[in-house]
């Protein structure tokens, strides 16, 4: 029954279209069939343009990812600034060299840069030798020995002339004349500290006194060998004891005031140099302002350094270094 009802439908829905034309049935079907086409078509064409422009897009994108360049920090300039050094103090005094006993009197070696502006501290002087002794003063022997005496003459010839290596040859053939004469060894003590060779020096000082314990003398160059050759304790009790025999000895006390100066020592040094300012020594003024003006007593350094100037002869060489140190301090009312 239901399969009887559904084909009368279908011819009721057939049945307007028996009075159409075949042909225009069939053009009518034709362009159903053809829009249908053309829909598929046109939807195909905006299928393949999104895809198409979709690709270029991501083309596009990836070419502008490729372009982009990594962004850079522009580079900091650091402005140097100067720094201004800081002022240097002024030089330390150099380490004096000691007095030995060869035949030299002149006096100390200061060693002063000429026409400086401003007052730099002095420096403590060499080492100071007293004369060599002479053999025909205070001989241990009464007797005449023409080797020895014609020895003697030599050396000394040879001594005034700076031949110390001739003179030292000269004074050996004298010792071995006369083999315990400690004034010969003494000189040749003396001479041999003057060339620098310690060894030699404090073996015939040490020979001289070993003949005469209290040979001033060989008792200042013994101390002073020592105090070059880094001996401070002994080369302190040679010089104390060079005082002990003779206290106004100028040899021992310039040498132990510039030993206890070098070391820092500054009241024994003043005590040494104090000394020789009683005895009217210009040395002993000259130590005693360089010790004034290391402490700072600048009005007492200048008073030292005039009392140099007026008791000694113009030109001399103490009355130069005196003048020196005043104009390096900013005095000019020199005396």
């Amino acid at each position: 029954m239901s399969l009887l009802t559904d084909l009368l439908a279908q011819v009721k829905r057939q049945e307007p279209k028996r009075n159409v034309p075949p042909l225009l049935r069939e053009t009518m079907v034709g362009r159903g069939i053809r829009a249908r086409e053309n829909r598929f078509r046109t939807l195909a064409i905006l299928l393949t343009t999104l895809f198409l422009l979709t690709g270029l897009g991501a083309l596009y994108m990836l070419d502008r990812l490729g372009n982009i360049k990594p962004r850079t920090v522009p580079p900091v300039t650091v402005v140097a600034t100067r720094i201004n050094p800081l002022p240097m103090a002024a030089p330390k005094a150099a380490a004096p060299t000691m007095m030995a006993f060869p035949n030299v009197s002149a006096a100390p070696v200061h060693r002063f840069a000429p026409k400086e502006k401003t007052a730099r501290l002095p420096l403590p002087p060499e080492e100071r030798t007293p004369p060599i002794q002479r053999t025909t003063e205070n001989r241990p022997t009464s007797s005449e020995d023409p080797d020895r005496d014609g020895a003697l003459q030599t050396a000394r010839a040879l001594e005034q002339r700076g031949d110390d290596a001739g003179a030292l040859a000269a004074y050996n053939r004298a010792l071995a004349s006369d083999p315990v004469n400690h004034i010969v060894m003494n000189n040749m003590a003396a001479l041999y500290l003057r060339s620098g060779d310690l060894g030699n020096a404090t073996r015939y000082a040490t020979m001289a006194l070993q003949v005469r314990k209290d040979y001033v003398p060989a008792l200042i160059n013994l101390g002073i060998a020592s105090f070059r050759s880094g001996k401070d304790a002994q080369g302190e009790s040679c010089l104390e004891q060079a005082l002990t025999l003779e206290p106004a000895n100028r040899f021992a006390l310039v040498n132990l005031g510039i030993h206890y100066e070098k070391k820092k020592i500054a009241e024994k040094a003043m005590a040494c140099y104090s000394r020789l300012a009683e005895m009217a020594d210009s040395t002993g003024y000259l130590g005693l302002a360089r010790i004034a003006e290391q402490q700072g007593q600048i009005a007492l350094a200048v008073n030292h350094y005039q009392t140099v100037l007026s008791t000694i002869d113009r030109g001399a060489k103490d009355w130069h270094t005196a003048e020196e140190r005043l104009k390096a301090l900013g005095r000019s009312d020199l005396r």
